[in-house]
């Protein structure tokens, strides 16, 4: 039986969500067993799902400058619609400081 990279990682999720249960004993033990068959091949796709750690970095650093050129409320906090800073009033500003750091990082 072929399995294909996205079938496991569903498979892998089913057996995290049964195995936190209380299940009879034959089971239980068809989980564990099968979960550690397969657990090798889960890290290794989670690895290579990870994105580099140079754009993870980069992404940080972009998250903290949304945040400082977000519009601000009456309090001083930024904006945050959607789960995304607001920038409207200092969205050149922003826009430029991206695109220079974008160019020395060669992302």
């Amino acid at each position: 039986m072929i399995v294909k990279k996205h079938e496991l990682l569903q498979l892998w999720k089913l057996f995290e969500v049964w195995g936190s249960g209380k299940l009879k004993i034959k089971f239980s033990y068809f989980i564990a067993k099968n979960k550690s068959k397969i657990k090798d091949e889960v890290e290794i796709l989670n690895k290579l799902a990870m994105p580099p750690e140079k754009f993870q970095l980069y992404d940080q650093r972009r998250a903290a400058l949304a945040q400082e050129f977000s519009d601000k409320d009456e309090n001083g906090n930024p904006v945050i619609r959607n789960q995304n800073y607001v920038i409207t009033e200092r969205r050149e500003e922003f826009e430029k400081v991206i695109k220079r750091r974008k160019q020395r990082s060669n992302l």
